[in-house]
């Protein structure tokens, strides 16, 4: 079968493992993937909307090259590091909060990568501030072109721009706690 859409559950039994390349699991409320990490010979996988806290067992689809498993719990990437053929990965809406996550995605070949997306509520934590872009061009992943959805150009977060947005953020601190010294009546008034 070309692709095979599971609606709940007890379906997944049913799935034959060695047939199946493509799977869309998505909103059956599914949390525990040992079946599907029998699933081998998948090359796109589907799990948004789930309950996915645990997603290590993915770590065994070796063929697997598109995976979006978005709105989920997930606080690690640590199964992707033996996808060796994943270039498309959707990980937004889920719970990564560790910056050190991203390194993890150095000896994989993505290309395309959502850690947000502007539709997918809650945001992951390490994209709030929007310093994970900054991470991944640290990190120097060779394939890399998209990420969130927009064209990933290292020069565009170059030091100049880095050091205007670090200019605003420190004038604006200075002028709070300016008001926080008056307010509380260290700063004589002249």
């Amino acid at each position: 079968p070309k692709m095979i859409e599971i609606f709940n559950e007890v379906e997944l039994d049913e799935v034959h493992p060695l047939n199946t390349k493509k799977l869309k699991a998505k909103k059956i409320n599914i949390q525990n993937l040992a079946l599907i990490s029998k699933i081998q010979n998948l090359t796109y996988l589907n799990l948004s909307s789930n309950n996915i806290v645990d997603a290590s067992p993915i770590r065994h689809l070796k063929k697997l090259n598109q995976l979006i498993i978005c709105n989920n719990k997930v606080e690690s990437l640590s199964f992707l590091v033996n996808l060796k053929q994943l270039e498309h990965l959707c990980i937004a809406g889920n719970q990564l909060s560790k910056m050190s996550e991203l390194f993890l995605l150095k000896n994989t070949k993505i290309a395309n990568l959502t850690l947000k997306c502007e539709l997918i509520k809650p945001v992951n934590p390490i994209c709030k501030f929007g310093f994970h872009k900054m991470a991944l061009e640290k990190i120097q992943l060779p394939h890399l072109q998209i990420v969130d959805h927009q064209q990933f150009v290292e020069e565009a977060m170059d030091l100049s721009f880095l050091m205007s947005e670090c200019q605003q953020m420190m004038a604006g601190i200075k002028n709070i706690e300016s008001r926080i010294e008056i307010i509380s009546g260290k700063v004589e008034v002249k």
